[in-house]
């Protein structure tokens, strides 16, 4: 396979540091090393050709800082017996250098409007605003809970302009913290690699696992990753995501595979179980995705769910959930099959030559407020209920005298 050419000054092989090829014996300390190794002199991974690899419970995270091609190489994650104290150490993480963030304090107060923060920076960065004396996200209902102190992020480039396909969310009166983290400029890759997970069988509690592979670093591209999911029990706490997005900007992911969790039931409520979960993220495509399992099938909860998101686009997907809890601003669905569309936030919502396999068009979360500051776009939707029902809806909006921490709206346009 011409993709495995090797050139021995710019890549480095598992096989050629003895990475174990098993059905049960552990790798990942190798899998540690091989990347180290290959960060320290900024060499390319690859998985060997047809590969299969074991992941046990024991173990480092996998700092991934190079370009990554695992191919057709299989990988089994055995979370069936991993312990409470490992259900948070995610496999693989590609990571940003955090150590070269920083703090600032020019800043006093911000207009949502504004196009430029008047500073400038060394190189285009993500900055994030914190007010510690306001609460957003003041949750309502069977997982209610008190919020967050209020925060908002985005992209400037080296002379403090806005990129404006994800502006500023909130007014500030009150910023208690600034943090800078640059934004790498070159864009790192990670392609192929067939993960099967063998589920935890832990009590069914929000005791969430993080078992997979985490992204912390801008200018990322992930393709034709495949994740499938066996094993799952009477029994399984959830998952916040085979696939994390957290504190980075410009991601793409395309022409992968995800697989939607069993439900499993708390005692008030049942528990959402992700293989996508997105925090902090601007600017994050999904293209050509699809899911492995049937995406009607309501066994399985919905498959994404995010917090914090700008500029989220599902483009070409099948794919049974686009879901913001704590916001999303800017969003669009285009070329796509959805069953599960629920949001809060605001900015221009996108719906286009797609299909919502549900008896409502737009559940605007009532949990969260229920609000949209912003404009709707829809073109070419086709609304497939898939229950008995004779109420189908454009919009489900509900309100209650509950204080989310912020003036609740609904769309300024419909179009």
């Amino acid at each position: 396979d011409t993709a495995y050419s090797r050139d021995l000054d710019q890549t480095i092989f598992y096989s050629d540091y003895g990475v174990t090829q098993s059905d049960s014996i552990c790798c990942r300390e190798q899998l540690y090393d091989v990347h180290a190794k290959a960060n320290e002199k900024g060499y390319k991974v690859f998985a060997d050709y047809g590969a299969k690899y074991y992941i046990a419970s024991v173990g480092r995270s996998v700092i991934i800082n190079t370009d990554v091609e695992w191919g057709n190489a299989q990988f089994t994650i055995d979370d069936s017996e991993v312990t409470p104290d490992k259900r948070g150490n995610w496999i693989f993480t590609l990571l940003e250098r955090t150590d070269l963030a920083y703090n600032i304090d020019t800043i006093k107060t911000l207009d949502r409007n504004m196009t430029n923060l008047g500073v400038t920076f060394p190189q285009s960065s993500i900055v994030t605003f914190y007010d510690d004396k306001s609460t957003h996200y003041v949750r309502y209902g069977g997982n209610a809970d008190n919020g967050q102190s209020k925060r908002d992020s985005v992209v400037v480039d080296k002379n403090g302009n806005i990129d404006m396909d994800a502006p500023l969310m909130w007014d500030f009166d009150n910023i208690t913290l600034i943090s800078v983290l640059p934004i790498e400029e070159e864009t790192r890759y990670i392609s192929g690699g067939i993960f099967t997970t063998i589920a935890n069988q832990a009590p069914s509690e929000y005791t969430y696992y993080a078992r997979g592979l985490k992204i912390n670093r801008s200018n990322t591209v992930l393709c034709g990753m495949k994740h499938y999911i066996t094993g799952e029990g009477p029994t399984g706490a959830p998952y916040n995501g085979f696939l994390s997005i957290n504190n980075c900007a410009y991601v793409t992911v395309k022409n992968c595979i995800f697989t939607g969790h069993k439900t499993y039931q708390s005692p008030t409520t049942a528990m959402g179980s992700y293989d996508i979960g997105m925090a902090n993220a601007i600017s994050v495509f999904f293209i050509d995705c699809y899911q492995a399992n049937d995406i009607n099938d309501s066994k399985y909860w919905g498959v994404s769910g995010t917090n914090y998101c700008k500029n989220f686009v599902y483009d070409s997907c099948i794919l049974s959930r686009f879901d913001a809890h704590a916001g999303v601003y800017n969003a669009k669905i285009i070329n796509s099959h959805v069953v599960h569309f629920r949001i809060i936030g605001g900015g221009t919502l996108v719906l286009e030559n797609s299909t919502i396999y549900n008896n409502l068009l737009i559940s605007l979360r009532e949990d969260y407020g229920a609000t949209w500051n912003g404009d709707v776009y829809i073109d070419g939707l086709t609304l497939k209920s898939s229950f008995e029902t004779t109420l189908v809806s454009i919009f489900k909006v509900f309100y209650t005298n509950h204080y989310f921490g912020y003036t609740c709206y609904l769309p300024q346009k419909i179009e």
